[in-house]
């Protein structure tokens, strides 16, 4: 599609009969990358079969059933700590009348003072009973036997005064402004209540929506028949609690034990994990989930992960891997994932998750990549292939090409180097030897000496019989970059630049292999012509007799100016191979001499190989070299 465009409209069709069911809705939702949640489009058109709707911003987009989605999301979990170390919590009980024949026994005394026997050091409580006024019997405060003793003297109302009734909203409103913003503290409330109010003075959505703006967690219980459970539940889930139900006065053991088990859970991380015992313990329910409902740890017991603080075995903490976060904009609960707990290469591109740089996302290395001090860099090869010769196969594989192609390159190449001729039943592939302007094997046959260098200097060398110099001119180095974007690496190999090599050839008038530049006579003429004769009418089908041949090399000018002749990377298959550097003043040509064994025709110009295997001796060099500088590939 062409042009710009503002606005789209997307639209998902679906089986009409679901439209019959009671608890079916069709929704369009779309994936935010950066909050990794899923978020309901506004104004969406439900029409026959389909649901429509307007967006101005592209992403990822799926139709769901909106009432299976907030099922999802109707658990109460609380909202994930700030880090701080401690807690303050106030208890604002019931004392109206009707508590006197609910809670007889003022089994209220007893769980809430053994609550606060159990507070840890730093911890402080508060006490406020209410009735038709509130009352605050205790400040908050770390003295337990303060907080024991106030709990100890409290009384229900006589039902006969002025201060008879109900009126939760003053209680827990009162609580609230107990707490002061600027202390760096969790904030709990329990708020228990045996009835409906008889009064209310302040609007308890007011209370809850100031409760949940100042990071204030409201448990609720409600104790016997008579209470707006509603209300109760409506309170706990708005403000990241949890509501209880005790049907008698002994339920309030069961319920304040597990009030205090989830106080307890939320602060201890057994495994040193980075994930407190009650989130562990949600995601093992299947009740904490990732922003798309995904369910990490079900079905997983908790004593499994408990067992260490790395369940995956990647080299990251569970608490690394995956974040609790709270968005306030949806008001949800939810795992943020960095990296999953439970698979130890979360994208499964081969890279473990400890040293995975984009760990959600399948890194297709094409060139491989070299890992150092547990980063991983890709490696990137520079474009060095300049198209400048006559052939139409510019990218030419001497491993597929045709045959009668590769024979007589390689029959050139060997015959030109060494003074061999080879006849039709000779197996050219064994021997290795690639061609083209750079010449990537050098064999001479007496020194079984295998150099493939992949550097137009090395072929030289090479042809001037000083095959022992070229390793000792080997240059290789890694350059590593890092941003806050994204890591590379540059391998670059081949000779120093300071090389006599460069110096003497780079920039130079054209190489003649029939004579060494040196001055020295190379192979007799007329071996050397016939060998170069028959390589050409290999390659192109033409009998004339041109008399003598030779091969030229050129060599552009730019190489005199570079440090490296190649780049190295590693392929598909895991192999070390090699890029030359080219350039379109490289070429290599069989060329006419006249009479003076001065150039007099250009016959036909051999294709540039512009990638190559790596010989073993070469590989070993470098494997050596990544050993030496703690370097490893991954691929």
């Amino acid at each position: 599609m062409e042009g710009v465009f503002d606005t789209a409209t997307i639209t998902f069709s679906f089986n009409s009969e679901l439209l019959k069911l009671d608890n079916f809705k069709p929704c369009i939702y779309y994936y935010n990358e950066d909050t990794q949640l899923l978020e309901e489009l506004p104004d969406q058109t439900i029409k026959d079969n389909t649901v429509s709707v307007n967006t101005t911003h592209f992403s990822k987009y799926i139709l769901l059933n909106k009432y299976s989605y907030d099922e999802v999301w109707k658990e109460d979990i609380r909202k994930p700590s700030e880090n701080y170390n401690n807690m303050d919590i106030v208890f604002v009980v019931d004392i109206s009348f009707s508590m006197s024949y609910n809670d007889p026994e003022y089994i209220r005394k007893t769980v809430t003072n053994g609550f606060v026997n159990n507070l840890r050091n730093g911890d402080r409580a508060a006490l406020v009973t209410f009735r038709k006024n509130a009352e605050i019997k205790q400040e908050l405060t770390d003295n337990k036997n303060d907080i024991v003793n106030a709990v100890n003297i409290l009384h229900n109302d006589d039902g006969y005064n002025d201060f008879s009734g109900t009126n939760g909203s003053l209680g827990l409103y009162t609580a609230y402004k107990l707490f002061d913003d600027k202390v760096n503290t969790d904030k709990v409330i329990i708020f228990l209540t045996d009835g409906e109010d008889t009064e209310i003075t302040y609007d308890y959505n007011n209370i809850i929506s100031q409760a949940a703006d100042n990071n204030i967690c409201i448990y609720t219980i409600g104790l016997g028949s008579s209470i707006d459970e509603n209300l109760l539940k409506m309170i706990a889930s708005k403000t990241h609690g949890k509501y209880y139900k005790s049907d008698v006065a002994t339920d309030l053991i069961t319920d304040f034990d597990a009030i205090f088990n989830e106080y307890t859970d939320y602060y201890t991380d057994s495994n040193n994990d980075g994930i407190s015992d009650y989130f562990t313990a949600l995601m093992c329910s299947g009740v904490l989930v990732t922003g798309t409902g995904k369910k990490l740890f079900q079905g997983i017991p908790m004593s499994e992960i408990q067992k260490n603080s790395d369940y995956d075995n990647d080299g990251i903490k569970n608490g690394d891997e995956v974040k609790v976060i709270f968005d306030s904009k949806h008001k949800k609960v939810y795992l943020k994932v960095i990296s999953s707990p439970v698979e130890n290469d979360t994208d499964k591109d081969g890279v473990k998750d400890n040293i995975d740089q984009n760990k959600l996302k399948k890194d297709i290395y094409e060139h491989g990549a070299v890992v150092y001090n547990n980063l991983v860099y890709p490696i990137v090869v520079p474009d060095c292939r300049k198209t400048s010769l006559d052939s139409t196969d510019w990218k030419t594989d001497f491993e597929n090409h045709d045959k009668r192609i590769t024979k007589g390159i390689l029959e050139f190449v060997v015959g030109s180097l060494s003074g061999m001729s080879f006849d039709d039943n000779t197996d050219l592939k064994s021997q290795g030897i690639y061609a083209g302007p750079v010449i990537l094997n050098n064999i001479k046959s007496e020194k079984k000496v295998d150099c493939m260098l992949g550097s137009i200097f090395s072929s030289i060398e090479g042809v001037s019989n000083n095959l022992e110099k070229v390793y000792d001119d080997i240059k290789i180095n890694i350059i590593l970059q890092s941003s806050t974007s994204q890591r590379r690496a540059f391998i670059q190999a081949g000779t120093y630049k300071n090389s006599s090599i460069y110096n003497q050839y780079a920039g130079s008038i054209p190489y003649s292999a029939f004579w060494d530049s040196c001055g020295g006579f190379t192979f007799s003429g007329s071996v050397m012509s016939n060998n170069i004769s028959k390589v050409y009418k290999t390659l192109t089908g033409d009998t004339t007799d041109y008399g003598t041949y030779d091969i030229n090399i050129l060599v552009d000018k730019r190489h005199k100016d570079e440090e490296y002749s190649s780049y190295l990377w590693i392929n598909k298959e895991k192999k070390l191979v090699e890029n030359p550097k080219i350039y379109s003043g490289d070429r290599v040509e069989i060329v006419q001499l006249n009479f003076l064994g001065s150039r007099k025709k250009s016959l036909y110009s051999l294709p540039i190989n512009t990638t190559c295997k790596v010989s073993n001796e070469y590989r070993a060099f470098f494997d050596d070299f990544m050993t030496d500088n703690n370097l490893k590939w991954c691929v």
